[in-house]
């Protein structure tokens, strides 16, 4: 099961895990959200809880005074990705929070080295088009620079900083990717 939710105020909007699963995590930092799916690790439950998860966590931020944030979302996966029963709960995900996500996402970024992934993600966009706009990257550096110019108050240093330890923390990142402002 995901963990509860972190405590957030607009005041403070700091490094903090936010929940996590097979398969994913998800953490805050200074204007953006920060998630990792693994889509070798991830089994159909867990995929679930994570829906469950975006679509409770969209609701929880419409809610508050909170700032409107980026979204990187970084997929890594050995085999094509999402098979199509997830590529249909996500779309309808998405599609069932066109209001909340506009209200409280200023961009989604989403890194992947599998241009497969890339096309699949631009094609869910067109299946359910929302307000905030999506874009497919190569690098998490060229994903966060092009959040960074959609409005939010994103540090690319801090952030890129936060992603790096947060990767570390759950066995997915290399020490010597930590940024020397650590």
């Amino acid at each position: 099961m995901p963990l509860g939710f972190q405590s957030m105020s607009a005041e403070q909007d700091s490094f903090t895990l936010v929940a996590k699963n097979l398969g994913w995590f998800m953490y805050q930092c200074v204007g953006a959200e920060l998630i990792y799916l693994n889509e070798d690790t991830m089994t159909e439950a867990s995929f679930d809880a994570y829906l469950a998860l975006v679509d409770s966590r969209l609701r929880k931020l419409a809610l508050g005074t909170y700032p409107r944030r980026g979204v990187l979302v970084e997929v890594v996966s050995g085999r094509p990705f999402m098979n199509a029963s997830r590529r249909q709960k996500l779309a309808n995900a998405l599609s069932g929070n066109l209001e909340r996500f506009a209200q409280v996402i200023v961009g989604v970024a989403l890194v992947t080295e599998s241009a497969f992934a890339r096309g699949v993600m631009t094609a869910l966009s067109w299946l359910a088009p929302h307000q905030a706009p999506m874009r497919s990257f190569r690098t998490t550096q060229s994903g966060l620079e092009w959040l960074s110019t959609m409005g939010s108050n994103l540090d690319i240093v801090q952030v890129d900083a936060c992603w790096a330890l947060a990767k570390i923390r759950h066995g997915y990142g290399r020490p010597s990717r930590l940024p020397s402002a650590l």
